[in-house]
């Protein structure tokens, strides 16, 4: 699984928290995508996919401001894709100056590996549909029910297992650097007082 350095982590979760904060929906479990993509000033809209673009989840229209989502998706696979895009746009800026689409095409398989582009971004829309605080919240609400945490949010629940997976390899590093510090065979409380 994927995990930036600390600093690309703080800059990616920073991004998804300050989003959250200037369109006004901090606190909010089931996000209004709605609502940040008119702050951004973008439209949303589903396209019908034909034989030649059925692999693509999303694609940004930079000139025309819009963010075309896959018709046939799941309502949890689009938002989740609505998210990515989102992380895209404030994360990799860089892209904006492209002429016409930039797509996100879906993986042939799961031994695929995506770009690090793609994992940002994966990682952005997580943040953003998942904050810590508010998934903690909705796992002692449901008491651990994934199924009702999913459904929650408005995610799928491989949406909502890759943020379970992150987090917990988030936490596996932290445990990692601090355990780093101590000589071998000292025990972590050993000389505290």
């Amino acid at each position: 699984m994927f995990m930036p350095d600390k600093a690309r982590l703080w800059q990616i979760r920073n991004a998804a928290q300050e989003l959250r904060l200037a369109a006004g929906v901090v606190g909010q479990t089931m996000l209004p995508l709605n609502t940040i993509a008119d702050f951004l000033q973008f439209r949303i809209t589903l396209f019908q996919p034909q034989e030649n673009n059925k692999e693509i989840s999303g694609a940004i229209d930079y000139p025309q401001r819009i963010i075309h989502i896959n018709s046939l998706d799941n309502v949890g696979r689009q938002r989740f894709t609505i998210s990515h895009e989102f992380g895209h746009m404030l994360v990799h800026s860089e892209y904006q100056d492209e002429p016409g689409w930039v797509y996100d095409f879906r993986l042939p398989d799961v031994n695929h590996k995506k770009s690090i582009r793609e994992q940002e971004a994966d990682l952005f829309a997580a943040e953003l549909l998942m904050p810590i605080e508010l998934l903690r919240e909705q796992l002692d609400i449901n008491a651990g029910n994934l199924q009702a945490v999913a459904n929650a949010f408005q995610v799928s629940m491989e949406a909502l297992r890759y943020r379970l997976d992150f987090l917990n390899l988030e936490l596996w590093s932290i445990k990692t650097t601090i355990l780093k510090k101590f000589k071998p065979g000292q025990r972590p409380n050993d000389g505290i007082i």
